[in-house]
C-alpha cells in the first residue's frame, strides 16, 4: 500500500504489541488498499495517538498488526464543546461529521423550544451506532486522531447549566467573532439554534449567563452550515492569533 501515512484505519481496542482490524476495516485495507503482508499502516482508538503497525498476519478475515511506533497527536488548543439545537435527522448527521473531522471535543444536541419533529425521542438509542460510524470515518478522513464525545440529547435549561469556559452564541444581531478581545479560556462553549431558531426568552437567559453574541457570516445560515462555519473560525483564530 502507498503512501500508507495518507490513510488512518480505526480499531476501537489497542493492545501493548498488537492491534486487530475489524472485519469491515480488514476488508477495505485488503481489498481497496490492497495492503500486503509486510506493509505498514496507521491505525488509531480515537483517544489521541496514532499507531504505525506493521501487517503480520490474516486471521479470519481480520488483520493483525505489530506495533512498532506509537505517536501521540497535540490537541487542538482550543476545546469546543458544541451546542447544537436540533434539526432534522440528515442534517444532525452532516453536523456531526464536519465537526468530527474539524476536531470539536463534545457535541451535545440541544431540544429547543422551537425544535420541530422529535425524531431522537424514539429512536436515539437506535441511531447511536449510525452516528458513531459516521463520526469515526469523518476522523479517519481528516487524520486528527481524536473521536468526539456525542451527548444525548438534554433539553435547553440543562445544556445552560453545563457550560464552561466561554459561552459563544451564534446570532445575525451580534459582533463579528474575530472583534472579540479574547476567551476566557480555551474550553470554549458554542450554540447554535435549531431551524426555528431561539425563543426570546432563551436569548434572554444567554444574555443573563454572558454569552457572547457573535455574528459569522453577512447572511443568515441553516442550522447545519452556521455550526460548522462558527467552529471553523474559531479554530482559525488560535492558527490566526493575530485576529485577536
Amino acid at each position: 500500500m502507498r503512501h500508507f501515512d495518507h490513510f488512518l484505519f480505526y480499531a476501537g481496542t489497542i493492545g501493548n504489541d498488537l492491534v486487530t482490524l475489524d472485519q469491515t476495516e480488514s476488508h477495505h485495507a485488503l481489498k481497496v488498499l490492497r495492503l500486503k503482508s509486510g506493509e505498514l499502516f496507521n491505525v488509531t482508538d480515537g483517544n489521541g495517538c496514532i499507531f504505525t503497525c506493521k501487517y503480520n498476519k490474516e486471521v479470519k478475515n481480520t488483520i493483525q498488526g505489530i506495533i512498532i511506533e506509537k505517536k501521540a497527536v497535540p490537541r487542538h488548543p482550543f476545546r469546543i464543546t458544541l451546542y447544537i439545537g436540533l434539526p432534522e435527522r440528515d442534517p444532525f448527521e452532516n453536523i456531526i461529521v464536519d465537526c468530527a473531522a474539524l476536531g470539536v471535543l463534545k457535541i451535545v444536541p440541544v431540544i429547543n423550544k422551537f425544535s420541530q419533529k422529535a425524531w431522537w425521542d424514539n429512536s436515539w438509542e437506535k441511531q447511536l451506532e449510525r452516528f458513531k460510524n459516521k463520526m469515526i470515518s469523518a476522523m479517519k478522513q481528516s487524520l486528527y486522531p481524536y473521536l468526539p464525545d456525542l451527548s444525548a440529547p438534554v433539553h435547553f435549561d440543562t445544556a445552560l447549566t453545563d457550560v464552561s469556559g466561554s459561552s459563544i452564541v451564534a446570532d445575525a444581531e451580534g459582533t463579528w467573532l474575530h472583534t472579540l478581545d479574547t476567551f476566557d479560556n480555551n474550553d470554549i462553549s458554542c450554540f447554535i439554534g435549531p431551524p426555528g431558531g431561539f425563543s426570546d426568552e432563551e436569548l434572554g437567559k444567554m444574555r443573563v449567563q454572558g454569552f457572547h453574541f457573535v455574528k459569522i457570516s453577512p447572511t443568515r445560515l441553516r442550522t447545519e452550515l452556521a455550526a460548522v462555519v462558527l467552529c471553523a473560525q474559531i479554530f482559525d483564530l488560535n492558527l490566526n492569533p493575530s485576529y485577536l
